[in-house]
């Protein structure tokens, strides 16, 4: 890469194929050069990052790029910080905006990236909306961020990364796995399916296969993917990437997504009136877990689909059995409230919909995987 930053905060460099995200890929270079500010969300372990790198590879013969790893920052005077150690410049303590934005200058249509930023949203909303349109009126600045969640700002994309699509993920396993394509595809798929379609969790199979028969991989898989780890660095384990996507939660959400984790068949809006605590924050709480891309929708997971339910409520919601089976553990006793609610279900099964009681008997029986 040719960074403005120093080598200490220039982003690794990775040879290994890129896998199902070319469309994805045009789309983003095509985004008017990635004018403003594009957020790429999504769940945790579904490849974000990666995506920024390949982003960084494919523009830095054209740009100067500013890698500002922010997996630390908590705060704005934090984020003000990183941003002057990845400028390598110094900032005036009563006017640190202006010294960031100036540092741009002479850059050649720099390209911002703040990785990693999920637990300095609101700093980097309220320093952005300061400097953003200003750094590209004045220097051509984009600014690309990689964060479970959109900062919210006027000018803001926000573009959420889905999980692989299932040929994509059997292509990853393969290549992981050195096995040639279409071998070996029941067993594959069975893993792929274990993994969720996760870019990090397959890459922590084709791990684990090395050492396991394939055939019997898939078995246990979960369990062992969470503890299993890949590299050094924060994107090298599940169960770490886990518990930072908990950690951004309040404590009302954390409360509701262990009682919705309860429901392995899925959900509706209905319900999340009934298990959230007060009733009337439902949607609010729901609009927190849908933001971090821990609960998704079938209508889509962007704010246009979160406010059809103001006026539709037959949408159902669901999550991944990863985040589902972590948030049981999290708080396990709030299972409770879920199942006294599905008992005065029972009492009047007229008043439910099927898809909520098919979840009925599987939160009873403690059946928490994908069926």
């Amino acid at each position: 890469y040719r960074l403005v930053a120093s080598s200490a905060n220039a982003p690794e460099s990775t040879r290994a194929p890129l896998f199902g995200r070319e469309v994805l890929m045009k789309h983003l270079l095509g985004r008017a050069a990635l004018s403003g500010v594009t957020t790429l969300t999504g769940v945790g372990g579904v490849g974000k990052t990666r995506l920024a790198r390949e982003i960084v590879q494919a523009t830095w013969a054209t740009r100067d790029i500013v890698w500002c790893e922010c997996a630390e920052v908590t705060d704005r005077p934090g984020l003000v910080r990183a941003l002057a150690r990845a400028l390598d410049c110094s900032v005036d303590p009563a006017r640190p905006e202006l010294s960031l934005m100036l540092a741009f200058e002479g850059r050649r249509q720099p390209l911002l990236v703040l990785d990693d930023l999920d637990r300095a949203v609101p700093a980097a909303r309220a320093l952005l909306s300061d400097i953003a349109g200003e750094m590209a009126a004045r220097f051509g600045a984009h600014v690309l961020v990689t964060s479970r969640e959109g900062l919210g700002l006027a000018n803001e994309s926000v573009v959420v990364v889905p999980q692989l699509e299932q040929d994509a993920a059997l292509a990853m396993l393969a290549h992981g796995l050195g096995l040639e394509a279409g071998v070996e595809v029941l067993a594959l798929a069975e893993v792929a399916r274990a993994c969720e379609r996760l870019p990090l969790a397959l890459e922590l199979s084709a791990l684990l296969g090395r050492y396991v028969p394939l055939t019997e991989l898939a078995q246990g898989l979960g369990a062992r993917l969470r503890t299993l780890t890949l590299r050094e660095g924060r994107h090298a384990n599940l169960e770490r990437t886990l518990d930072l996507s908990w950690q951004l939660l309040t404590p009302p959400a954390q409360r509701l997504l262990a009682r919705l984790a309860a429901l392995p068949g899925g959900f509706s809006f209905e319900t999340v009136e009934a298990l959230a605590e007060p009733p009337s924050a439902a949607f609010a709480i729901l609009n927190e877990l849908m933001a971090k891309s821990l609960v998704t929708s079938e209508t889509g997971s962007d704010s246009s689909a979160r406010l059809r339910l103001l006026a539709d409520r037959t949408p159902r919601f669901a999550m991944l059995s990863s985040i589902r089976e972590h948030a049981l553990a999290q708080l396990p006793l709030e299972r409770g409230a879920t199942v006294r609610w599905l008992v005065a279900v029972a009492e009047r099964l007229g008043e439910r919909s099927d898809g909520d009681l098919a979840s009925f008997g599987l939160a009873l029986t403690g059946n928490y995987r994908n069926e």
